[in-house]
């Protein structure tokens, strides 16, 4: 039943004045919940470590600190120690960027456009060594590439990319300077002569590749200077020196030789031919991988 007027508390009796007490004895409740609500949030928030400015943001799922200024932003570690910076316009990367290690050495060096690798670029190791050099288009390796090994000026490979896969001929060396292979790579996948030398030059396997299977004769070289034999190959493995004929041997057996390899100057690329499947050194080691600059 719905009171009348007449049963309804005036705003002058007593009923009608603790009612409204209530009310704002919650209300200042609620608003005084959220004041302390916000200042435990903000104090929640970390400090800029040393190095960092006062006035730089801090993402929390990425763990970095960053500022924006004239069209240059600039990202640290949460340490503080500087993480990359270059110019970024309409929120996008343009021109030239510096990316660091966590341990502030040089990571690497490139340009940008449209937030896309674009230009000649230079990887470096967490040593500060030059690993790898190169151009992009459009973020995709193209043209001539170089990787280096952990000195930063031996060579340890170097070959053409297309539209970021491998292209035409690749050379893998040694330390001391020699050739380890040379072969052609079409789409990413080894395809056509390929040949692999010993640490002194000598050969060592000679054949061919179809799509990372090899194929045909292939020419191999139990050790520097031979003997050698040849294998017909029917699958992807890679050949034994154990299943050589022996009446193929160039010039003839060697005095008890029984066709298992246990004399070579290089025990390293002998081993290499006694396992199965795949191109030795197919990726040169160190190259960073597609999420190495975000």
């Amino acid at each position: 039943m719905t009171p009348s007027r007449s049963d309804r508390p005036s705003r002058r009796s007593p009923g009608y004045r603790s009612t409204a007490a209530l009310r704002r004895l919650v209300w200042t409740a609620i608003a005084s919940a959220g004041l302390l609500f916000a200042s435990q949030a903000a104090a929640s928030q970390p400090q800029p470590p040393k190095g960092v400015p006062a006035n730089a943001s801090y993402h929390a799922k990425g763990k970095v600190w960053f500022v924006e200024n004239g069209g240059v932003q600039t990202v640290w570690y949460a340490n503080g120690v500087k993480k990359a910076e270059g110019k970024f316009r309409s929120r996008l990367r343009q021109g030239q960027w510096s990316f660091w290690f966590p341990s502030g050495k040089l990571k690497a060096v490139g340009a940008f456009k449209d937030s896309k690798r674009e230009g000649t670029w230079k990887l470096y190791s967490k040593k500060g060594t030059l690993r790898s050099t190169g151009n992009y288009i459009q973020n995709r390796r193209e043209g001539q590439w170089q990787f280096f090994m952990t000195n930063g000026k031996t060579e340890e490979s170097e070959g053409l990319y297309k539209g970021g896969l491998k292209n035409g001929e690749w050379k893998s060396y040694y330390d001391n300077g020699k050739v380890f292979y040379s072969g052609q790579y079409q789409n990413d996948l080894a395809h056509g002569n390929w040949q692999y030398f010993y640490k002194n030059g000598k050969p060592y396997q000679k054949g061919q590749f179809r799509k990372d299977v090899r194929v045909g004769e292939w020419i191999i070289c139990i050790q520097p200077g031979g003997p050698c034999g040849k294998e017909q190959l029917r699958s992807g493995r890679t050949p034994r020196t154990t299943r050589i004929d022996l009446n193929t041997i160039q010039g003839g057996s060697r005095p008890g030789f029984t066709g298992r390899v246990n004399d070579t100057s290089d025990p390293k690329a002998l081993l290499e031919s006694l396992d199965t499947g795949g191109v030795p050194d197919r990726v040169p080691e160190g190259i960073p991988g597609p999420g190495w600059a975000n």
